[in-house]
């Protein structure tokens, strides 16, 4: 059986919002009955059972992470694969009228579409119709996240640089695209700088937000000197790392199962910063 950290780390997920899920348990259980009601509803999807189709969900669950995984095949037709993750940290009853969660998909579009139907029926929430759109101040929190955890691993390793990768806004520019890389050695160097500057040991969130943004447009500034560009028409489209990439249309590809709590821990706080909520809505989106 495929374990959740392998099917974690198989491909990239999309980043969408989607209200509490109500009555949803991270027991085996309850997990394994609500996978057996995704089964049923798929076969009936559109009104009527199909004798040519063959649908499997498995599921696995661990801490405060729950992933669906769908394989349905029909007789004769094409596979469709899909899957959804669902992420719920110190879930609060008290706040499920005013919390928004993560919700990562992947897979066909149109499976992908019914399981999100499903979901709301079943859990009687709304999940939002696109991937979460992140602006650059948004990735540059992103960024600090990661570097944060970087340091945080607190391992004698040489971590992989942390990469930014920032797309012109002005489709004439001769440079499209630049990819900086932040080295390690640079990393510890800055972070010696803030403990040093603080006249304390390091510590994490020692930064407020705005600040924590100049930290990572810093290193951006003191990369783009070398370079015959004028930065302030680019901004981030992808930031990565050793744990994962971000995209700013919403896709995330983790590498580091032991890291995935951290990272979608960055992607609630980017929500925050964001505010990114859930619509409401009368009718269900899907």
């Amino acid at each position: 059986m495929t374990s959740i950290d392998q099917l974690i780390v198989e491909g990239a997920w999309n980043v969408y919002s989607v209200s509490p899920l109500y009555k949803f348990v991270h027991d085996k259980d309850v997990l394994a009955t609500d996978a057996m009601a995704l089964v049923a509803y798929l076969r009936t999807s559109n009104g009527e059972l199909h004798s040519n189709q063959s649908i499997s969900v498995s599921v696995r669950s661990k801490k405060d992470l729950a992933l669906f995984s769908i394989h349905e095949q029909l007789v004769g037709g094409p596979r469709r694969l899909g899957g959804f993750m669902y992420y719920t940290p110190n879930a609060d009853t008290s706040t499920m009228k005013t919390r928004t969660d993560v919700l990562l998909l992947q897979g066909n579009e149109q499976l992908v579409g019914q399981v999100c139907a499903w979901m709301q029926y079943q859990y009687q929430c709304v999940v939002a119709l696109h991937a979460v759109n992140v602006n650059s101040i948004s990735m540059e929190l992103f960024a600090y996240n990661l570097y944060q955890n970087m340091l945080a691993a607190s391992d004698s390793l040489d971590h992989a640089p942390l990469k930014l990768t920032l797309h012109s806004e002005n489709s004439g520019k001769p440079v499209q695209s630049v990819t900086i890389s932040i080295p390690w050695k640079d990393i510890l160097a800055s972070q010696q700088s803030l403990a040093a500057a603080a006249n304390e040991g390091t510590r994490r969130s020692t930064l407020t937000a705005p600040e924590s943004e100049r930290l990572i447009r810093g290193f951006i500034t003191k990369y783009f000197v070398n370079l015959p560009v004028e930065m302030s028409s680019y901004r981030l489209y992808s930031v990565s790392s050793d744990d994962c990439i971000l995209e700013n249309i919403g896709r995330i590809q983790f590498f580091t199962p032991s890291t995935v709590p951290s990272v979608l821990d960055a992607v609630l706080q980017l929500f925050v910063s964001q505010n990114v909520i859930c619509p409401e809505v009368e009718e269900m989106t899907f």
